[in-house]
Order: C-alpha cells, then structure tokens, then sequence
C-alpha cells in the first residue's frame, strides 16, 4: 500500500481545527454559566488567550519550518520543553482550582 504525498492547505487547517473539540471542553469546563455577571468578562479572557496562544503556535510554527535541519531539532527540543511546562502549569492550576474549591 502506498502513501500518498498529500499538500497542507489553510482549508485542511481549518477543518482539523473545527473537528478538535479542546478549546470547546476547556470552555465549558473554565468558564460560569451564560447567566452569571462574571460571564462576559471571563469568556473575553478566554477568547483572548486563545487567540494568543494560536499565535504563538503559529509562530513557532512558521519558525521550525524556515529553520535548518539542526536549528529545527534544537527549535522541536525547546518547543516539546515549553509544551510540557505549559501542559504541567495548566494541570497544576486546574487542580489547585479544584482544590480550592
């Protein structure tokens, strides 16, 4: 069986963005009901680190593409370090926020 060579495209981007339900979970479980005064603000907070974060993967992207073959190793080390730090930082705040009630 062979592998097809297959191009990405903004369009397959956005279509595998859609089908990824994190941001929808983490919503849902981050943020108060529609109906609570501190909705608006909360879900503009969440919307912005969204964006931010999109950025910035984006732009590593865009930096681990453009790089050399040993330059885009050193560029994957640090972003799996940073990936990890972030993914413990988030688990750790969840789970204080749990904690606390």
């Amino acid at each position: 069986m062979a592998l097809e060579h297959s191009t990405i495209t903004a369009r397959r981007v956005f279509v595998t963005t859609l089908l990824n339900p994190k941001a929808l979970l983490f919503g849902l479980a981050l943020l108060p009901p529609g109906n609570h005064p501190l909705f608006p603000p909360r879900l503009a907070i969440f919307v912005l680190s969204v964006l931010a974060v999109a950025s910035l993967w984006a732009t590593a992207g865009t930096v681990i593409v453009k790089g050399t073959v040993e330059r885009k190793a050193r560029s994957e080390r640090w972003l799996h370090r940073c990936a990890a730090i972030w993914l413990a930082v988030l688990s750790a705040g969840l789970a204080t926020k749990d904690l606390l009630g």
